[in-house]
């Protein structure tokens, strides 16, 4: 149990450095599959 609630307090002390990604430099380049359907790709997304 004490493992669990390490691994818990360590995973929300990480999670948001983890989640505040710096997308200024991002380039998104879409496709055109058909008509209606496009695909997006770029950095973080495929």
């Amino acid at each position: 149990m004490k493992l669990f609630k390490l691994s818990v307090i360590v995973f929300l002390i990480s999670f948001p450095n983890y989640a505040q990604r710096n997308f200024d430099n991002v380039t998104i380049e879409t496709i055109k599959l058909t008509d209606n359907v496009y695909m997006l790709i770029g950095s973080g997304g495929n």
